[in-house]
């Protein structure tokens, strides 16, 4: 197994607050469209009762 894999180097988040900013607005984003879809999910679950 330790052929198969070589040691990483460790990447610690940025300070910078432009970043975390970009981070939130996206995350934000991706919890809003998965709350569609679930959504969605439904109505067509309930399109086919």
């Amino acid at each position: 197994m330790k052929a198969l894999n070589a040691a990483g180097k460790v990447v610690n988040p940025s300070s910078d607050p432009k970043v975390k900013k970009y981070h939130d607005a996206k995350y934000q984003i991706f919890r809003s469209l998965y709350e569609q879809q679930l959504s969605h999910r439904a109505t067509m679950a309930q399109a086919l009762q």
